[in-house]
């Protein structure tokens, strides 16, 4: 399978979203937020930088062992455990890294939306 160019472009967009996020989290937010609020934000940075991981993994290495990761039951339990978490958990931030955060998310949602189109 060759990746589409909308699947690059997710490819490379999600991760400056979440690194810009997660640096501005650093720098501005995270000394303002109480810890609970921090942990809470920093579980969405890695719940997204995980599943972009993962579908990435699958655009780019398309061996016959990551056929099982096109089926539609592992793609569900990929979505409950992952994408259901990861929005209310990146509205913990504050400002600009939660709608860097929330822009990902969406992303996310268009990339692993790609795979079932290609």
């Amino acid at each position: 399978m060759t990746p589409a160019p909308v699947q690059r472009l997710y490819c490379f967009a999600i991760p400056i979203l979440v690194i810009s996020a997660g640096a501005r989290w650093t720098k501005i937010s995270r000394r303002e937020l109480p810890h609970w609020r921090n942990g809470i934000g920093l579980t969405s940075i890695v719940l997204v930088s995980m599943e972009w991981l993962i579908y990435t993994a699958i655009l780019m290495l398309p061996s016959a062992s990551l056929t099982r990761f096109y089926d539609a039951s592992w793609m569900l339990t990929m979505q409950l455990y992952y994408d259901l978490a990861a929005l209310p958990l990146a509205l913990a931030l504050k400002g600009t890294p939660r709608l860097l955060m929330v822009a990902a998310w969406f992303l996310i949602q268009m990339y692993r939306g790609s795979f079932f189109m290609a």
